[in-house]
């Protein structure tokens, strides 16, 4: 591995100096979560600061929810730095429900979208009364991660 590429002791280092202070101490749970299930040659593909981008720019999105409300972020092909080429990237916060990723899978693949990738991070929170993240930890359930399948599975 590369200097950018160091895995995720480098996306904690990288995304500890882009988060609020407020959020820095659950940084390591977040970064261990986020990427439980990813492979590491994945992983090792990335450049470490911009996996970091990625989980920080989440982050923001889910900083202030008030409970049960639906956060989507769509970001479109090349407007981040850290936004893989050609790909248009969704981050979705909200509570956990049966079958949401599956649902949200079928829609875009029913709307001729093809997946690459899908990260399905769950946490604990807690927030203040008006919404605003005070922790973050690792759900008891895991995560679960899916792949597009190669052509023929």
């Amino acid at each position: 591995m590369d200097a950018q590429t160091k895995g995720p002791s480098q996306v904690v280092t990288e995304l500890t100096n882009l988060v609020d202070e407020n959020h820095r101490s659950f940084v390591p749970s977040l970064v261990q979560t986020y990427l439980r299930h990813v492979d590491e040659a994945d992983l090792a593909v990335r450049d470490s600061a911009h996996v970091a981008q990625m989980l920080a720019h989440h982050l923001k999105i889910a900083a202030n929810r008030k409970q049960d409300e639906l956060v989507v972020s769509i970001l479109p092909p090349d407007s981040g730095d850290w936004q893989p080429h050609n790909r248009t990237v969704i981050q979705v916060v909200t509570d956990d429900s049966r079958f949401i990723v599956d649902t949200i899978s079928m829609t875009l693949t029913g709307l001729g979208w093809s997946i690459l990738q899908v990260l399905h991070p769950q946490y604990h929170v807690t927030r203040d009364e008006s919404g605003a993240l005070q922790s973050v930890a690792a759900n008891s359930v895991g995560v679960s991660t899916m792949s597009e399948p190669k052509a023929g599975e």
